[in-house]
């Protein structure tokens, strides 16, 4: 790097949902203006074989923009969730 002023700092931060991550990146991309970008559910994983049929329509992985911060994010099944 030359020149420090051109310096650019990205943040990156992961956070596990309660089975609420689709709903929660909707809000922050209708409220914050965020752009959401991938979206892998887990019925369209290798995980769907081995996962409750009412958790097919969670989020495995996904992530979301919001302003200068990429977020990605996951459900998490109630037994390993952490509030």
């Amino acid at each position: 790097m030359e020149n420090l002023n051109e310096a650019k700092m990205n943040l990156t931060c992961h956070i596990d949902f309660d089975g609420r991550c689709e709903e929660a990146f909707h809000f922050y991309a209708e409220y914050l203006d965020a752009k959401i970008g991938l979206i892998v559910k887990i019925a369209d994983s290798p995980l769907a074989s081995t996962t409750p049929d009412n958790w097919q329509g969670k989020i495995l992985h996904g992530n979301i923009h919001l302003q200068g911060i990429n977020i990605a994010g996951a459900d998490v099944q109630p037994d390993s969730y952490v509030k």
